[in-house]
C-alpha cells in the first residue's frame, strides 16, 4: 500500500509541475470489499500529503466500487475519517464504464484486489489444430447425494432447489444457521464438475469477451504451443477495456492477483479452476490482457 501512494504521489506531482494536474483528483478501487484496504490507502495517502504540503489529499475524490450495496455500506464505514472524500459506487467489475462514463479520461488511479480471478472465464483447448471450447457443469453423484439425504433429509431431487435458496438467502433456508453451514460445507465438499469439447470456429465468437475481436487471441495461439489448453479470461478481459477507458491519459490501472504471464506456463502445470471458500478461482491469462492492451493501443 505504502509503494501504490509513493508512486501515485511522484504522479501527482509531476502533472502539478508542468500544470497538467486536475482540480479534482480521483481514485477508485473495484472490488473494495471489507474497506480495509481502501482505508489503509487513504491512511498513507493523507500522511504522504501533510509531509509534503502539497495539498492534495483535500482535493481527491476517492471512488469506491463493488456490486453489493451491503458491502459497499460497510466498506464506507471502515474508511472513517476519510468519508467526506469518497463515494460508493454499485458496478459490475466488468463494465465500469457503463456506470461511469461521465468520468472518461478523468480517474488517474484504479485498483483491484483478487478481483479477476473471481470473475467468469472459459477453456480453450486445441487438439489436432482444431479449437474447441471446454463446456463444464457441476454435478455431485448419486452416493454423495444418499449420505446427505440421511444428514440432512434432503432428498437428490430437492437438493438443487434448496441450494439456490442457501445462496440467495443464507445458511437459515436449509435450517437454523449452524445446519445450514453444515449442509453447505457438505455439498460444496461433494461438488464436482463434469466436462466435455465443444468444437469452435473462425466465426463462433460466443466465448470472446464482449468489446474484444478475435484478434487478441490469435495472437496468443499464435505463441502458444500446438496441443494447450488454457484459460480465456473473457471477464477479466471485458473489465481491463472498459476500465481503460475511464484513465485520464496519464492514468494507471494498478491489480493485484494471480497471473500467468506466459501462454507457455499453461502447458507446465495446473492453473486452476480450483475451490477457494465457497467460490471458483482460476489463474487470469495475463498473455490475453496483454494482447488485448497492444490491440487497443
Amino acid at each position: 500500500v505504502k509503494a501504490s501512494v509513493e508512486g501515485f504521489c511522484a504522479l501527482l506531482r509531476d502533472l502539478d509541475a508542468r500544470g497538467q494536474l486536475p482540480h479534482d483528483i480521483y481514485a477508485m478501487e473495484i472490488g473494495v470489499g471489507s474497506g480495509a484496504r481502501a482505508r489503509l490507502w487513504l491512511d498513507q495517502f493523507e500522511a504522504a500529503d501533510r509531509d509534503c504540503g502539497a495539498g492534495y489529499y483535500h482535493r481527491l475524490r476517492f471512488l469506491l466500487g463493488d456490486y453489493s450495496p451491503a458491502t459497499l455500506d460497510t466498506a464506507l464505514e471502515a474508511v472513517g475519517p476519510h468519508a467526506p472524500l469518497c463515494s460508493v459506487i454499485p458496478i459490475d467489475a466488468t463494465t465500469p464504464f457503463k456506470v461511469l462514463s461521465f468520468l472518461r479520461f478523468k480517474i488517474l488511479f484504479v485498483h483491484l484486489t483478487n478481483v479477476y480471478d473471481n470473475l467468469p472465464f472459459d477453456e480453450i483447448a486445441r487438439r489436432d489444430g482444431h479449437l474447441y471450447i471446454v463446456e463444464v457443469r457441476p454435478y455431485i453423484n448419486a452416493a454423495d447425494a444418499r449420505d446427505i439425504k440421511e444428514q440432512f433429509g434432503f432428498g437428490s431431487t430437492e437438493l438443487p432447489g434448496v441450494i439456490k435458496r442457501l445462496l440467495a438467502y443464507g445458511p437459515e433456508a436449509a435450517g437454523d444457521h449452524e445446519a445450514g453451514m453444515a449442509f453447505w460445507n457438505r455439498i460444496w465438499d461433494a461438488l464436482r464438475l463434469e466436462e466435455r469439447l465443444r468444437a469452435i470456429d473462425e466465426g463462433d465468437d460466443g466465448h470472446l469477451p464482449k468489446g474484444v475481436n478475435r484478434s487478441p487471441l490469435d495472437d496468443v495461439l499464435a505463441e502458444a504451443p500446438q496441443e494447450i489448453r488454457f484459460h480465456l479470461s473473457r471477464g477479466a478481459a471485458e473489465s481491463f477495456v472498459n476500465t481503460v477507458a475511464l484513465l485520464h491519459p496519464r492514468g494507471y490501472l494498478q491489480v493485484q492477483d494471480i497471473f500467468v504471464s506466459s501462454i507457455k506456463d499453461y502447458a507446465h502445470e495446473f492453473r486452476g479452476p480450483g475451490k477457494l471458500d465457497g467460490s471458483f478461482v482460476t489463474w487470469v491469462n495475463g498473455a490475453l490482457l496483454r494482447a488485448v492492451g497492444a490491440r487497443a493501443g
